[in-house]
């Protein structure tokens, strides 16, 4: 599956396109089939119960199908294992390239500690300000994933650009993020300064993209 995502859009036998999509339906039977035989044992504090409780109350109705929540459970996946996996190596790799950084961190982490204790909460990850800066950029250098393709299904206008109804469009996180805006230049986290982290924050605003 993992490597039909970057194949080419080709559903055909044989191509590898066509075997990740064959591989997410299996997969989307499989998560269906472990959903239906879920015990109530369960406590319900699971990242995947968490997010599909979350899914439920964002929905109008409070109801979502089976489809959509194993959907949902392979996006879990893909976040918890590929992508975060390969984000955090950059942020740690980055990081360790600049001894300076590594310093605020860690002063940084000293003051939230002594401020809030060991305990982890919303309260103390809106406190590391400067940490969150750190893996935007870290993001933002080396995305996981560094490009997505997407289908317009209605004709639009982007860009005074003309964009007629199933038009394959490939969008490039690496390039948006890196070669659109002057004011957020290719030199890393050495030169993270307050002007930066509003631009970052300014930049990083979620795209729903479907």
């Amino acid at each position: 599956m993992f490597k039909g995502m970057s194949a080419p859009p080709i559903n055909l036998p044989g191509t590898r396109f066509y075997s990740g999509v064959k591989a997410k339906q299996s997969l989307v039977e499989e998560i269906k089939s472990i959903m239906a035989n879920k015990t109530n044992s369960s406590d319900g504090s699971s990242a995947f119960e968490l997010m599909a409780q979350a899914l439920r109350e964002s929905t109008q109705d409070g109801q979502l199908s089976d489809d959509a929540l194993a959907e949902s459970g392979i996006s879990l996946l893909l976040a918890g294992t590929d992508t975060s996996g390969q984000g955090s190596t950059a942020a740690l790799v980055m990081v360790a390239l600049f001894p300076e950084v590594m310093e605020k961190l860690r002063l940084e982490q000293e003051k939230i500690i002594a401020q809030h204790g060991t305990s982890f909460t919303l309260a103390v990850l809106d406190d590391m300000v400067y940490a969150d800066a750190v893996i935007k950029e870290a993001l933002r250098l080396a995305p996981p994933a560094a490009a997505a393709m997407r289908q317009t299904l209605v004709d639009m206008q982007i860009c005074d650009k003309f964009i007629p109804a199933g038009t394959l469009l490939w969008l490039s996180t690496l390039t948006s993020q890196n070669f659109t805006d002057p004011s957020l230049k290719p030199s890393g986290l050495k030169t993270l300064t307050p002007q930066t982290l509003n631009t970052l924050s300014e930049s990083w605003r979620h795209i729903d993209l479907n």
